[in-house]
Parts: C-alpha cells; sequence; structure tokens
C-alpha cells in the first residue's frame, strides 16, 4: 500500500514542479499605456515606469513577491 502512495506522491510533485518550471519560463510583456505601472504618474512614449528610479524596483519587488520571485524582464 505505501509503495502505491508514494508513486501517487511522486507523481504529484512531478506535475507540480513541471507546473512551476513551465510558469517560469513564460514571458510577461507589459504594454506601454502612458502611465507609470507603480506609481500611475504620466509617462511619456514607450516607457513603462515614470522617471523614478524606485517605481521600477517597486513594482519588480511585489510582482516578485506575487509571482514566486520571479523578477519582470522588461524594456523600460
Amino acid at each position: 500500500m505505501s509503495d502505491e502512495i508514494d508513486q501517487a506522491q511522486e507523481l504529484s510533485q512531478d506535475f507540480v514542479e513541471r507546473a512551476i518550471e513551465a510558469n517560469r519560463r513564460t514571458q510577461h510583456k507589459l504594454i506601454p499605456r502612458g502611465l507609470c505601472y507603480n506609481c500611475d504618474a504620466v509617462v511619456e512614449g514607450n516607457r513603462l515606469f515614470c522617471e523614478g528610479e524606485d517605481c521600477r524596483e517597486d513594482w519588480e519587488f511585489r510582482i516578485s513577491r506575487i509571482k514566486g520571485h520571479q523578477v519582470f524582464s522588461g524594456a523600460s
């Protein structure tokens, strides 16, 4: 009986690990919207964040916490 339970746990763990890895490989692209993604300040052109150096870092930190420590890698 324990062999069946062990096998089920291994299959479950394998499934979870593959799902996590697939999620990590997914690229997340932000679309410029004319506002900073962190503080909603108006930004020019194709910028994603305002001129404040902290906005991008704050946003990346919050998203990494939400997404299981993934860090966004996109253009500003």
